[in-house]
Formats: structure tokens, sequence, C-alpha cells
């Protein structure tokens, strides 16, 4: 096989590398948007208890996953904790309602998306004389970049929350820019080969 024939080959096998999408699996691992929303309830939630060292959760039916993650957090604090709020009404009880949940995808670099996970939640915190010791809003918005072509990995088909529609890619990202990748990828392998041919020669 000639120097030159075998200089296009690894042209052509260095350019279809190129334009081949990275697999998923490469990328470092990155939380799931249900996480990220378990992240801010946590956060938001636990140090609202104060003084006891018992307590009813009732939690709204939409989004368990949030309850199990308060729970879990409260429970690793060394609380009792139970959960609905009618058959345990003589201990203290925490409840909330979601006001807000989602998550929105905008462009960044190239192969990667802005992700920001949103929650706000109205809680409310009764003693057991049905005294409200606490009450109000909290929650934050977390953003990120993340991998835009594991987009799909972090959504959760079971929760409309954690998905979102990922933004339009521009054509000239699409088409051109591994075009360009390719051949420059490809130019450099010929040059490369080209140049050890020239030198043996010699």
């Amino acid at each position: 096989m000639s120097r030159c024939l075998f200089a296009w080959r690894m042209l052509a096998l260095l350019t279809v590398v190129a334009v081949l999408p990275v697999p998923a699996g490469w990328t470092q691992s990155v939380p799931t948007n249900m996480a990220m929303l378990q992240h801010i309830a946590v956060d938001c939630l636990s140090e609202v208890p104060t003084h006891t060292d018992t307590l009813v959760v009732s939690a709204p039916e939409a989004m368990p996953y949030l309850a199990s993650a308060v729970v879990g957090s409260f429970q690793r604090r060394g609380l009792i904790v139970y959960l609905g709020e009618e058959a345990h009404s003589a201990r203290p009880v925490l409840s909330w309602i979601v006001d807000i949940a989602g998550v929105t995808y905008v462009r960044a670099g190239s192969g990667t998306v802005e992700r920001t996970v949103r929650l706000e939640l109205q809680y409310l915190f009764v003693g057991p004389d049905g005294r409200v010791l606490g009450s109000g809003p909290c929650g934050q918005s977390l953003t990120d970049e993340v991998p835009r072509n594991e987009l799909s990995a972090l959504e959760t088909a079971a929760y409309p929350e954690t998905q979102a529609e990922p933004p339009k890619v521009r054509w000239i990202r699409r088409y051109v820019e591994p075009v360009v990748l390719a051949v420059a990828t490809g130019l450099a392998a010929f040059l490369f080969f080209n140049l050890r041919s020239n030198r043996a020669d010699r």
C-alpha cells in the first residue's frame, strides 16, 4: 500500500470520527433535574422545624419525590418523622404547596446547554395546639451547564416539571462546524503522514 493511499484512508477515517457525537458515558456525570429539585426542597425546608424531635410531614400528592428527600433529610438529623396529618394531630405538622417548579434550557457553548432548575414553595408549620409556628415562601433557582446530548437522561418522563424543550441549534452550528472540524482534523493528519513520507524518502 502506497503512503499516499494510506494517508487518504486515514483522512477518511478521521473525518468520520470527527463528526460522530460523543457518547453520553464519556462526559462527566451531572445531577438529574429531579435531584436538583430535591436539593432545593431540602435546602428550603430542612431548617423549618425547630425545638422538636418528632414531626409529621403532610406533603401534597404532586411531586412525591420532594417528600422522600425532605423526610430523609430530617431522619438523618435524628428526627422521628410520620407521614399523614390526620393520624398524628398531637404532633407538630409541616406541610407545603408547590407554587413553581420547572426547568429551562438555554443555548450555551458548543455542545453544552445552560440549565436552570427552579422551585418555589409555600410552607406551613403548625404546633400540636394548632398554633402557627412558621409559614412563608421559600425556594431558589440553580443554574449550571450540562452536555446537550445528555438532556434526555437528566429528565424523568413521569414528571413533566423535570422536562423542557431543548434550545434550537443554529444551522451553521449543526452543519458547518462539524464539517470544518472534520476538514481541519483530516488536513492535519494528511500533512503529518505526508511529512513523514517526505522524510523517509530523503
